[in-house]
Parts: structure tokens; sequence; C-alpha cells
């Protein structure tokens, strides 16, 4: 199997899961604890990528000669840049057309997943054709 469909493999397993855990924590913060939508949508984000943060350095982006520490700033960085597109794009697609936050919110995930996908992958980890094991 070619590395790049392994490591896009894991990617997306990862990213699938902790985008699970992304929409439970959107649907408990807007139905449970009555928060904005918006206010929401970023506390849900930033708890899925500390989880996705931890599984991808683990199974996607190893042999990375980047320390886990400024990894996990560069990751934090491209997460924030991604978190702003989305809440943005949120804001837009909830406000101007009529559908659903959660479908929204998948659409959105498709495109800001692969975005940081490849930051992460050429300029945080460098681990563009490096094997996943030594």
């Amino acid at each position: 199997m070619a590395l790049w469909f392994k490591r896009g493999a894991r990617y997306t397993g990862i990213g699938v899961a902790t985008f699970i855990v992304d929409l439970a924590l959107l649907f408990f913060l807007i139905d449970t604890l009555n928060l904005h939508i918006l206010l929401s949508t970023g506390l849900a984000f930033i708890g899925a990528l500390t989880l996705n943060y931890f599984f991808s350095r683990k199974y996607v982006f190893v042999n990375s000669d980047r320390g886990s520490l400024l990894g996990y700033i560069y990751f934090i960085l491209f997460a924030i840049t991604g978190m702003a597109v989305t809440i943005v794009l949120m804001w837009l697609l909830v406000s101007f057309t009529a559908w659903h936050f959660a479908i929204s919110r998948i659409v959105i995930a498709l495109a800001v997943g692969f975005g940081n996908y490849f930051a992460n992958l050429f300029i945080n980890f460098k681990v563009a054709g490096v094997q996943l094991s030594k």
C-alpha cells in the first residue's frame, strides 16, 4: 500500500473520530447548555483539536524531527486558522442558507480538514514521503 494512502487513511480515521467528538460536544453545548452556536462551535473545535493532535502525532506524523511542544504550537496555529475559517463559514451558512448547523459543520469540516492535513504534512511535521515506521 502506498505511503500517501496509509498516512491519509490514518489521518482520515483520526479526523472522523475526533470530528464525531466535535459534533457531540457541539450538540451538548448548544442543546444542553444553551450556549450560543458560534461559541459552541469554537469550544467543540478546540476540544476535538487536542485529541486530534495526540492521535495524529502518534499515528500519522510519526518520525518527524519536530519536537512535541513546537509541533503542538504549529498544530494549534494551523487549527486556529481553521477555527476562524470554520466559524466564519458557519455564520455564513447558518445565517444565509436554510442549512441545519450540523450539515453546515460537516461540509466545512471537509474543507478545513484537507487544509490542516497538508499544512501539517508539509510545513509542521515535514514528513511527506517519510516512512511511518523506522
